[in-house]
């Protein structure tokens, strides 16, 4: 009797590419998504060869490209690789704790991913996979929900798996949005119904003549839009919308392990507010948003820095954290100090003018540090959307 394959028997792996669209030698990592439609397609052109039997003489395939989408629930640790890919950026230590931190940057991650029917020993490899849109959904009794939109180079069949080893994928919970905070413009609220939050980085695959593979992704712009569903309880958020004032979200997701994510958008614009009252019900608000670039905040050698350990507090004498434009969530890098576990990069807890605090640095990271002028630099990064986990 012949086996077919049963859809629970599928599992997915994903490795870092060194060179593009060249599988290295390393463990592939497990991943775990709910639905995936990853598959290699082809381009097809046909003859327009006129002919008096109205046939059709010949279709040719063209170039080869892999499209689809990996969608999963938000588990911590678990989708690592495709948030580097997706934010065009690579991991940034966070402290002394290693892949913490991430904001939108200029460079590009491919990866081999390689779907395996284990049930009937044969394996998909994609190859040159890269993120090029980013879907998250964050509702009301419901598991966070995280869609990857791919594009790859190319597509092959095996009866064998292209790696030796496997990483087991984490056995961490999912997060949901009963686990979690939401700070518009600075105040915390909680009468947000739903966020849903889209980015795409306008990836595109050229065509080249004599081959039918693309031999690179290109990069567009990183435009993160979004909507923000809230119970409609004052003006507030409304006349955001209607004076065309900037504002700023963040929201933090956990599971029952105690681990946390953290989403920013530093700078946005409500594009819409509207409200449709239902005939029971609460009446909801409405409102899209566009994720905008964050002006770069800098506070490098121009006043006297200390390190307070214990609180993980950064001092400054003079000016002012928040005129230089630092704010609550940022993730800035501190460089020059004696001590290398002050320098490096941390999100902020707390900001005032002459004090920032740091969370989930390790206590034995930092160091006290006197008061010292010169080179010692505080400085964030201009970015559009920013991520950070413990």
């Amino acid at each position: 009797m012949a086996t077919y394959s049963s859809g629970s028997s599928v599992v997915w792996r994903i490795i870092a590419e060194s060179t593009y669209g060249t599988l290295p030698g390393t463990a592939m990592n497990t991943l775990r998504p709910k639905a995936s439609n990853v598959d290699l397609k082809k381009d097809a052109y046909t003859s327009d060869e006129v002919r008096s039997d109205r046939g059709i003489s010949d279709v040719r395939h063209g170039m080869r490209k892999v499209e689809g989408s990996l969608v999963g629930e938000l588990i911590y640790a678990d989708w690592d690789p495709l948030f580097q890919g997706m934010f065009l950026n690579t991991w940034l230590p966070g402290g002394a704790v290693a892949n913490m931190v991430l904001y939108n940057g200029v460079t590009l991650s491919s990866f081999c991913l390689e779907q395996g029917f284990t049930d009937i020993a044969q394996y998909r490899l994609f190859k040159g996979v890269c993120v090029s849109k980013w879907k998250l959904s964050v509702k009301p009794n419901a598991l966070a929900e995280v869609t990857f939109d791919l594009i790859g180079q190319d597509g092959t069949v095996s009866g064998s798996a292209a790696a030796n080893t496997t990483t087991a994928a984490t056995k961490n919970s999912p997060m949901s949005y009963a686990n979690g905070v939401i700070t518009e413009g600075g105040t915390t609220i909680a009468y947000v119904t739903g966020i849903e939050m889209d980015v795409d980085n306008g990836l595109m695959q050229p065509g080249v003549v004599g081959s039918a593979l693309a031999p690179a992704v290109l990069w567009g712009r990183c435009t993160v839009k979004g909507t923000v569903t809230a119970l409609f309880k004052d003006s507030t958020l409304l006349a955001k919308f209607i004076n065309e004032t900037t504002s700023q979200l963040q929201f933090s997701l956990s599971d029952p392990q105690g681990n946390t994510v953290t989403f920013l958008l530093p700078n946005i614009k409500y594009t819409g507010g509207t409200i449709a009252p239902p005939k029971d019900g609460a009446a909801i608000l409405t409102l899209p948003f566009q994720a905008l670039q964050q002006t770069a905040a800098t506070a490098a050698g121009v006043t006297t820095y200390q390190i307070t350990a214990a609180t993980r507090t950064l001092t400054r004498v003079g000016g002012s954290f928040i005129t230089d434009g630092f704010q609550v969530g940022d993730i800035v890098t501190l460089t020059n100090f004696t001590s290398g576990g002050n320098n490096g990069n941390f999100v902020v807890a707390t900001c005032a003018a002459l004090t920032m605090t740091f969370i989930a640095v390790p206590t034995n990271t930092m160091v006290d540090e006197a008061p010292a002028l010169g080179s010692r630099t505080c400085v964030g990064p201009a970015f559009t959307l920013g991520f950070t986990k413990f």
